[in-house]
Parts: C-alpha cells; structure tokens; sequence
C-alpha cells in the first residue's frame, strides 16, 4: 500500500484530503464511500482515469500500475475494506494499451501480490 500512499498524497489529498474526508458538497469522502469499497473496482477505476465533474482524469498522468496502486489504497484506507487491484484490471476499453504493456502489468500483478502476502 505504501505505493498507492504516495500517489495518493502526491496526487489526490490536496482536494480529497489526507484523512480521505474531501470537502462537502465539493470533493467527496473516500473514507465510508460505497464506490471506493465496491466489490467490483470497475466504477472507481473509471472516476480515477476519466475523471467526474470537478475531479480531472488521470490517465495522462499516471501508469496503469500507479492507477492500481492508489485505487488499492483508498480501498483499504480509513477504514475501508476491499479487494486489492491488480494492473490487468485497469482495463483496455478505459486505459490504451499494447501487448508489451500488457505483459508488464501481469508481471506487476504478481509482484502486488507477492508484496501483499508478505505483509499479512
């Protein structure tokens, strides 16, 4: 998680903020929020990499494995309890991809989950 931390500090805290609370009315919580601790990740992949109304998409900005890092982050963080996300499940139809990249998420994915068993 330590990663997604960084990504999320660097990138989300400044209107989400650092507890995850955000700003009524402005920029949602993360902390208790229903789509971050969905079971599938799909809809908060997709708020992350295109973005929804105030809130800029980051698929310029960041790589598929920072974008499962942070989503893994704010789904486990302030009392949030869900899945991790791999790479692969930032998917093709919302983030362009190619075979080499594609090969470099799977080896991704089981370095996430080597590092997660490590640390349970």
């Amino acid at each position: 998680l330590a990663e997604g931390e960084e990504v999320y500090l660097a990138n989300c805290s400044r209107c989400h903020e650092v507890d995850g609370q955000g700003f009524a009315d402005v920029y949602p919580l993360l902390a208790g929020n229903p789509i971050v601790t969905l079971h599938d990740p799909v809809p908060a992949l997709e708020i992350i990499i295109e973005g929804r109304h105030a809130m800029p998409g980051f698929a310029d900005v960041l790589t598929r494995e920072e974008i499962a890092a942070v989503t893994t982050y704010i789904r486990n963080e302030w009392g949030n309890q869900a899945s991790l996300v791999m790479p692969r499940q930032v998917r093709a139809g919302v983030m362009p991809e190619d075979e080499e990249e594609e090969e470099e998420a799977e080896e991704g994915d089981e370095s996430l989950q080597a590092e997660q068993e490590e640390t349970e």
